[in-house]
């Protein structure tokens, strides 16, 4: 890069957002070092002309009006480009956690869309160029089907404000055809579908727990308590990305996700 002439316009691109403008420079007020070398972001740029993928070809959802819908994952820890195709700003996204997620634009557009955690690749299985079979973990056996006792001396139950709550419901799938299931029993158990070992919400997912936590209704002058405990921990169960280990318990608020094996419920109000 040379020193620009007196008022000379010069084009600039944003490294972050991909915004291009034009800037006139005082070269009194320039120093430049010619001696240090280029930054690699700049050159990785340059070179490959992108720093993240982008994500393309937004679906309309039919009958509302700037709202979108991708069909693609995002894998979490991942930065993607999105550009807006009502109002052509371009920005970035980047979760941590998955579930069913919504972006809003700066103009009210919405693009809703689902994450996921990447698959871990095996090293050892890559070099031999074979691929090893999944391995479930050994579930513990089962003692009883019924939650324990809130008094546990060993684990605490978490407390959190949720007095004031209507009925709620679990959602779960995907996000233009999702599954509900109506918290209106007392005593609701979750888990992988089994024809021994049988739960009132079951998953079709290998890497879940049999009957691996149960949500009770309790009902009170102010409206519903959910307390949730958990069972069988063998294969891990998380609240809002926190794993818990068997006999733990704690109370859902709504817009609470609980992740067992690859599948994500959403704890939300029910709707009438």
């Amino acid at each position: 890069m040379t020193k620009p002439a007196g008022g000379a316009a010069v084009n600039v691109e944003c490294s972050h957002c991909g915004r291009k403008m034009t800037v006139r420079l005082n070269p009194r007020q320039i120093k430049l070092n010619m001696n240090s070398a280029i930054p690699q972001q700049v050159t990785k740029k340059a070179s490959t002309g992108k720093k993240y993928p982008m994500l393309d070809n937004p679906i309309p959802v039919p009958g509302q009006k700037g709202v979108y819908v991708f069909k693609q994952k995002l894998s979490t820890g991942i930065r993607y480009g999105i550009s807006c195709p009502d109002c052509g700003i371009k920005g970035y996204i980047i979760y941590n956690n998955e579930g069913l997620k919504k972006y809003v634009c700066h103009c009210g557009s919405q693009f809703h869309f689902q994450t996921v955690k990447p698959k871990a690749e095996n090293r050892s299985a890559k070099t031999a160029g074979q691929k090893q079979p999944k391995q479930i973990q050994p579930e513990r056996p089962l003692q009883s089907s019924k939650p324990a006792p809130e008094e546990n001396p060993k684990q605490q139950t978490v407390r959190i404000s949720a007095a004031n709550q209507e009925r709620a419901e679990l959602t779960w799938g995907s996000f233009l055809f999702p599954k509900r299931y109506k918290l209106t029993k007392e005593l609701c158990t979750i888990g992988r579908k089994d024809n021994e070992i049988k739960s009132d919400v079951e998953l079709k997912d290998e890497y879940c727990s049999r009957r691996s936590v149960a949500i009770t209704t309790i009902s009170t002058d102010r409206g519903y308590l959910f307390k949730m405990e958990i069972l069988s921990a063998a294969n891990p169960v998380l609240v809002n990305g926190m794993e818990h280990t068997a006999g733990e318990s704690l109370y859902l608020n709504y817009g609470d996700t609980i992740t067992m094996g690859k599948t994500t419920l959403t704890f939300r109000q029910a709707k009438k």
